[in-house]
């Protein structure tokens, strides 16, 4: 566990009760032409996460809550074909899940996400 919620992009992040979460570092996406969210002209990029429950009991991610910062802006989440959306299925102890998430980006090298698992777990700030 790193102090202080902050992690870099690739590393676990883990809480006390065993949650655990990973973040790759952002690569660049061409969205789909139904992708919503897509700001023209601007970057988009794509990160996968990794959700590991080593706790005692499921872990329900339909609160799993992530937002980007690129540059001085929001980055604004795109909703395309397998992209954007957080799993419902509760994650049973010792299963992990994979979903990706993506963003149009303004300054994709410079990018902070942060990952909210749940109202019990406080959030972690991923970066560069």
């Amino acid at each position: 566990t790193e102090p202080g919620g902050v992690a870099k992009f690739g590393k676990t992040y883990t809480w006390t009760d065993g949650l655990s979460v990973t973040v790759s570092a952002p690569a660049p996406y061409t969205p789909s032409q139904y992708a919503a969210g897509v700001t023209k002209g601007v970057p988009n990029v794509v990160v996968g996460i990794t959700i590991v429950n080593k706790t005692k009991a499921p872990f329900d991610p339909v609160l799993f809550h992530v937002t980007a910062q690129s540059g001085n802006e929001e980055a604004k989440k795109i909703f395309d074909t397998n992209v954007g959306t957080t799993p419902t299925t509760k994650v049973l102890p010792g299963r992990e899940v994979t979903f990706k998430m993506a963003f149009s980006a303004p300054a994709p090298n410079d990018m902070v996400l942060e990952v909210t698992p749940s109202f019990d777990h406080d959030s972690v700030i991923y970066t560069s």
